[in-house]
């Protein structure tokens, strides 16, 4: 992402502009999304900012009894376990 902030009302047109049933997929709408974003020269946004943001924007559209944008949900990335003791003794004592 550059130094230039995404403006409030730029980022809604575009947010509005991709809402809805325009996507389908997370994929599609975060690749418009930061397509929109290095259109209007703030550089690509991060799918944990985008999906913040478009959070954001709902939960202010709820709050003023509004209907929320539709978006697709941003897919849930599983949690890497790190390896336990026990694994790195058996890794050590294999020789690998």
């Amino acid at each position: 992402m550059s130094d230039k902030k995404w403006g409030k009302e730029e980022f809604m047109n575009s947010f509005y502009a991709n809402s809805g049933k325009k996507h389908t997929a997370w994929s599609g709408f975060h690749k418009a999304m930061s397509a929109a974003a290095t259109k209007a020269k703030t550089g690509s946004i991060t799918e944990l900012r985008l999906a913040m943001r478009c959070g954001a924007v709902n939960a202010q559209l709820k709050k003023a009894g509004m209907d929320a944008w539709a978006f697709p949900a941003r897919p849930k990335k599983a949690a890497v376990k790190p390896p336990s003791v026990a694994d790195i003794a058996k890794k050590i004592m294999s020789g690998k």
